[in-house]
């Protein structure tokens, strides 16, 4: 029912009159045996008692001058095939051409469906060709076949820039490819394109003109709500105010035909001559908190790909909450992906945090002995079971000349998730460090938090390694959480591996590298960190032979430990200093990754003793204050 709810939502203040029945298409779904009301992307719908769901829809075809684009498809994802039209970037292809957008290219070519072909189904019956009606299945846009020139004239006087197009009317038919004015914050940008070869033809219009880049269009600002329309060009003075008190509105030009979008906070009254479509919004409440229902965080969100729907996304949450259904709808590991990508720049987390439910995570701390030392390798719960992986970690650092030690951080990783941890005690604990190190791209992300109390520089360990591999990018996969971004968003994407073990859910990883900066993901999809290539292995061989040199030691010195018995009893103090001196004597033979690797693994040895293992850890801590 989830689903049907989220697409019930036709516009930021519009929901369906009746809850519809929900039919999902996919690339493989008979469009013939289909009937129903299409629905293409989640910022606009038409109500219906039977939606088509084409939202995930999606992908780009290059076929040479021309690329075939699958109707759910975002314009954000083919802008980059230099289409010769496109519409706002967040809304998708096939909406545009259902809803009769005037996109750019408006000024030459006319509407965009008016421009572009369809793979289409009217009444079941498949057809090619211009769009007639029915469900669109995929789209045909030629791609721009001549170099444009982009020229723009900027004013804070809205009057002088219409005032200034609606003289060239008055000169004739100006032959651009596009006229369009974007009006934001108190500035309107007039922005022509044209053909280079057409400068000496349109020269009388464009000589007072600078070079500008191109404009796109989105759902920026926040606002809450939108408003389309057509009007021309006298019309477009009775609407003045309400582009004045807009938070941004496009005006798109034919001619003296203008086609209009306002985005704006606050409710707006437009003449019974100025007509708005039907997917505008209503002077109703808006209670989205903010959402502006641009879907781009379900395209980059985790858990709502590993639980297989949009409703377990920022977006259902947004939708879904004021219905009463966001409790515990979204339990995901607050990666941050979607606060990166909201063109409202919501606070995303903390919306999240407020609903989130998990049932109970049990980590435990990893077992392992803590070095202080002013730079330091953090493991929390989420390192149970990577401790080897942390002591190859410190080794690697301290071969090149990084003097850095280990500290354990007892934080539930509920507390991580939710951002509620005692954040005072930790910088506490934390008192005496200038760096922390992790080991995981979780707790690099989540310890972030502690930059709000103390400076603190924070580093993840396979990125320190990665320079001295010869991975190449191509090959490796980035993790969510350190917030890096590649051209291929394959390697980008969540393996959902840590994801997993805190829902306690199961589902096949997306994630195809050769090696990935992520441990957990590492020993789920059986590949390599850059850590591992470098210090694959701990040899515990080695460790046995320094213990057998520490025992050998022992002998070569028994007959000056033996000689110093009669103090025992005696002179106490002095016995031991003896001891202490003939021990360190022989631990001053062994290597610094010795010292170390003895270190962390002396309660292994049951040939070490208590006082061994004293005098071992002031070694070792002398080895640190030097």
């Amino acid at each position: 029912m989830n689903e049907e709810l989220l697409l019930s939502q036709l516009s930021l203040t519009r929901r369906s009159s009746s809850l519809p029945k929900l039919i999902k298409v996919n690339s493989t779904t008979d469009l013939s045996k289909l009937r129903g009301m299409a629905r293409y992307e989640f910022s606009r719908g038409i109500d219906g008692n039977e939606i088509l769901d084409l939202t995930s829809l999606r992908g780009v075809e290059d076929l040479g001058d021309k690329i075939k684009v699958l109707s759910g498809t975002p314009w954000r994802d083919v802008i980059k095939y230099n289409p010769e039209t496109y519409g706002n970037l967040d809304f998708s292809v096939g909406g545009s051409v259902f809803f009769g957008d005037a996109g750019f290219g408006f000024n030459e070519f006319g509407l965009i469906k008016d421009r572009v072909e369809v793979e289409g189904y009217l009444n079941g019956i498949k057809y090619t060709g211009k769009y007639n009606g029915g469900i669109i299945y995929a789209v045909y846009i030629k791609k721009e076949s001549k170099q444009l020139a982009y020229k723009g004239y900027t004013s804070d006087d809205i009057d002088a820039v219409l005032y200034k197009l609606k003289n060239w009317f008055t000169l004739g038919f100006p032959a651009f490819r596009d006229i369009t004015i974007n009006i934001q914050g108190g500035l309107a940008k007039l922005i022509v394109s044209y053909p280079s070869i057409r400068e000496q033809l349109l020269l009388m219009y464009v000589s007072d003109l600078q070079k500008v880049d191109p404009i796109y269009e989105d759902l920026t600002p926040r606002h809450k709500y939108q408003y389309f329309g057509t009007t021309d060009l006298n019309g477009l003075f009775q609407i003045k105010e309400n582009i004045k008190r807009s938070e941004r509105t496009i005006l798109r030009f034919r001619g003296t035909r203008v086609y209009f979008t306002i985005y704006s906070n606050t409710p707006l009254k437009f003449a019974e001559n100025t007509p708005l479509t039907a997917y505008s919004d209503s002077d109703g409440q808006n209670d989205l908190n903010g959402c502006v229902l641009c879907g781009r965080c379900v395209d980059v969100c985790p858990y709502g790909e590993m639980m297989g729907s949009p409703v377990y996304t920022p977006l259902g949450l947004y939708v879904l909450q004021p219905l009463g259904f966001a409790e515990g709808l979204v339990n995901c590991h607050m990666c941050g992906k979607c606060v990166e990508v909201c063109p409202s720049k919501l606070d995303i987390l903390t919306d999240l945090r407020k609903y989130a439910r998990y049932d109970k995570i049990d980590f435990a701390l990893p077992e392992i002995r803590e070095l202080p030392a002013s730079s330091v390798i953090v493991l929390t719960p989420i390192s149970k079971g990577l401790e080897d992986r942390a002591i190859r970690a410190l080794l690697y650092l301290h071969s090149k000349g990084k003097k850095v030690g280990i500290i354990r951080l007892d934080i539930n990783v509920i507390d991580l998730l939710l951002d509620r941890a005692d954040w005072t005690a930790v910088a506490k604990k934390l008192e005496n460090v200038n760096e922390i190190i992790t080991i995981t791209p979780e707790e690099y992300h989540y310890l972030q938090a502690l930059k709000r109390l103390k400076i603190l520089d924070i580093n993840f360990v396979e990125e320190l390694v990665l320079p001295d591999t010869e991975i190449e990018g191509k090959e490796l996969h980035i993790p969510c959480m350190i917030g890096i971004r590649t051209e291929n968003d394959e390697l980008n994407k969540c393996s959902l591996a840590f994801l997993q073990s805190i829902s306690n859910k199961s589902v096949e990883s997306k994630v195809s590298a050769k090696y990935t900066l992520c441990p957990i993901t590492a020993k789920k999809l059986n590949i390599k960190t850059p850590l591992d290539t470098i210090f694959p292995t701990l040899n515990l061989q080695a460790l046995e032979n320094t213990i057998s040199k520490l025992h050998q030691g022992e002998e070569d010195t028994e007959l000056v430990v033996d000689d110093a018995k009669w103090y025992e009893g005696i002179a106490e103090e002095l016995f031991i200093k003896v001891n202490e001196r003939t021990l360190s004597a022989q631990l001053n033979r062994f290597t610094k990754e010795e010292m170390l690797l003895l270190y962390f693994y002396m309660d292994k040895f049951e040939s070490l003793s208590d006082k061994d293992k004293e005098i071992i850890t002031k070694e070792i801590t002398k080895l640190f204050s030097s």
